[in-house]
């Protein structure tokens, strides 16, 4: 019997073991609660386009539901600026583009957009199989998240570009503004590509074929860029005289969400351009059950995951917890990591549950840290491990690395908070949210060490001596070995010493002005919005890199 007057939906793939799987919004394990089952008003879109949409509870305990093929009406195709002209085909599982059109580039656009709305924070992804540049070497096919349909319209692109499939990015910060580029490898088909928004700052990354993502470029933040806004594929051939095709599949698009965990967790999540904050009340991060709010993304693979917290009020709990947190699922049991501040004291500190339904180990690190400060949580394999930084550039590890049960499978990361009493309440502001795949880089040479004094002042910082500059190379090293003398215990001593971790190399972005193109929109292909068609398929890997700052699968 369901909990609920409801449906379940099977997802049936017949290449897996266990071909029909329960469709589980929450993600925590269990097909029979109620996040697997779909309720009036609520609607399920599948990967092969079957939109399933629960109508209305009938007399006698059935439901009326309605299914469709939502594919026609997820996408908008028209062609953007002056001279272009293409077309869209979309089978069910492939989006195919052709293009013929002027460029991604200088002050304004000229290009073939299939495009659907969105607002907020929003992660998508897609693999292109198949690319054809026409025999243009600045052909482009690509991701775009973008402002408005207007030629000179702020964006924010990751594509391939040209006969050798050389990996770029293109934005553009204003209206009518110059396009700024930044330049990656060349790759081969098939490859993936994610392009991922919080706030107003965009990052984006590649894999090629199944392998780990990298990171293309620095984050970017585009200052005007809307709250509402457009993303999906793009084609241009930049040749008047020349088609271009590119056909994508795997497309995937996910915002991120907030969710009570756990019992009595209550709370709110509210972004307001690069500032997160999330209100929360709850029981605890602790032994073997949570109760918190969380803000997350599901991720799989290695993740680096970096935040700066620049506010939070404890409410007077001397155990009230807000920060970084990893977990298996939404299971109140579920593993877990997490790395927090806490109480008004803030007090830096770990909590773990390797296991599901086991105990939690917690691990002290320093008290009285002065805001901001930064957290950092990274993930390689089954291993975390947590940092922090009073600026935002070098790192100290709290505590050694854990490895976490079940993380194969996938797994939830964001920002969490609980006010350790039901009757209390927390609020914690975040702000530059990076995520990213890059590996922890090493440690400079020598070492820098950072002392804790027996008595803790409001600011603890590393002491580098003046002419420290960090060594690690513009490619990171691909096995992040941090070490740290940190040793795991409720109250280490204070004269521990961390890892420091220096900043990673960036990649030098120039903006370029170049000659204007006179916007003249001529859409050649429009399809008729869905409004409650969205594509929200399980997310592939991750893991930021940063300078200050922005998921392998």
């Amino acid at each position: 019997k369901l909990p609920y007057a409801g449906v379940i939906i099977h997802e049936v793939l017949l290449g897996r073991s266990r071909p029909a799987q329960v469709q589980d919004a929450s993600r925590n394990g269990d097909p029979g609660d109620a996040g697997a089952v779909w309720t009036p008003g609520e609607s399920f879109a599948g990967l092969d386009d079957v939109v399933v949409t629960v109508d209305e509870a009938l007399p006698g305990g059935s439901v009326r539901v309605t299914i469709a093929n939502g594919a026609a009406a997820q996408w908008t195709g028209a062609a953007v600026g002056q001279g272009a002209s293409g077309e869209m085909t979309h089978n069910g599982e492939e989006l195919a583009l052709s293009a013929t059109a002027g460029d991604i580039y200088g002050t304004a656009d000229s290009f073939f957009y299939t495009y659907q709305g969105a607002s907020g924070a929003l992660e998508m992804s897609a693999r292109v199989t198949q690319w054809d540049a026409g025999g243009s070497n600045s052909a482009k096919a690509g991701l775009m998240a973008r402002a408005t349909t207007d030629a000179g319209a702020p964006h924010f692109t990751v594509h391939l570009t040209g006969p050798n499939n050389t990996i770029k990015l293109k934005w553009r910060a204003t209206a009518g503004g110059a396009t700024a580029t930044a330049d990656g490898p060349a790759v081969t088909l098939p490859v993936r590509l994610r392009l991922m928004k919080f706030g107003r700052t965009f990052a984006a990354f590649y894999a090629e074929g199944d392998g780990a993502w990298a990171q293309v470029a620095p984050p970017v933040t585009l200052d005007e860029f809307p709250d509402s806004f457009l993303f999906g594929p793009a084609v241009t051939s930049n040749d008047g005289g020349k088609v271009a095709q590119a056909v994508f599949d795997q497309i995937a698009a996910t915002p991120w969400t907030g969710a009570a965990i756990g019992e009595g967790a209550s709370g709110s999540a509210v972004q307001s351009g690069e500032q997160l904050t999330l209100t929360a009340s709850g029981g605890d991060i602790y032994q073997t059950a949570d109760s918190f709010y969380y803000y997350y993304l599901p991720g799989d693979g290695d993740l680096d995951l970096r935040v700066k917290v620049t506010g939070w009020a404890a409410g007077g709990a001397k155990s009230a917890k807000a920060g970084l947190v990893l977990r298996g699922s939404t299971a109140a049991g579920a593993p877990s990591f997490a790395i927090h501040l806490t109480g008004p004291k803030r007090a830096i500190k770990l909590k773990v549950r390797a296991q599901t339904d086991g105990d939690t180990t917690g691990v002290n690190g320093p008290s009285d840290v002065a805001l901001p400060v930064w957290l950092r949580l990274v993930k390689t394999g089954d291993s975390v491990r947590g940092y922090y930084s009073t600026d935002g550039i070098y790192y100290e590890a709290v505590g050694p690395a854990f490895t976490l049960d079940g993380l194969d499978a996938g797994y939830l990361y964001g920002m969490g908070a609980t006010s350790n009493a039901a009757d209390k309440s927390v609020t914690a502001t975040f702000a530059d949210v990076r995520v990213g795949p890059l590996p922890v880089p090493p440690a400079p040479s020598p070492t820098p060490t950072a002392t804790q004094s027996p008595t803790p002042t409001a600011t603890q910082s590393p002491t580098p001596t003046a002419t420290q500059s960090p060594t690690s190379s513009p490619t990171p090293s691909p096995t992040p070995s941090p070490t740290s003398t940190a040793t795991q215990s409720p109250t280490p001593s204070p004269t521990t010493t961390g890892t420091l971790l220096p900043p990673t190399a960036t990649t030098t972005m120039t903006p370029t002005a170049t000659t204007t193109i006179t916007a003249s929109p001529t859409a050649t292909a429009t399809i008729p919005p869905s409004p409650t068609a969205t594509i929200v398929t399980p997310p592939r890997g991750y893991a930021v890199y940063l300078p200050g700052v922005f998921g392998s699968p």
